[in-house]
């Protein structure tokens, strides 16, 4: 049986993209997504997901047009990573790796 690993938000940006470069020289940039939740009647929204999400290479190139409140569509996956601190403790990070991503007026 195959499996499937997609995941399509809209929502507004919460900060200014923040880009880095890994030490292999790969762009990468992250932001938050705010996207409303709605289960309320007639489709109210009841509360507010924060979904972190990460753009790689000319992705990461091209978001850096979009600013803190700007609406936009992002299409990708849902990845997980661990790592661990310099202290050793391990940290569980679950995001959305961007693989399109459209600005909404």
């Amino acid at each position: 049986m195959s499996s499937l690993n997609k995941i399509i938000l809209i929502g507004s940006l919460t900060t200014d993209p923040e880009q880095r470069t890994t030490n292999s020289g790969d762009a990468f940039s992250r932001f938050t997504l705010a996207v409303d939740r709605m289960t309320g009647p007639e489709g109210v929204a009841s509360a507010t997901d924060f979904i972190p999400v990460v753009a790689w290479r000319d992705l990461a190139q091209h978001v850096q047009s979009l600013t803190k409140g700007d609406r936009a569509m992002v299409d990708g996956r849902i990845v997980t990573r661990t790592f661990d601190d310099e202290e050793g403790k391990r940290h569980y990070v679950t995001e959305v790796e961007a693989r399109i991503i459209n600005a909404l007026s």
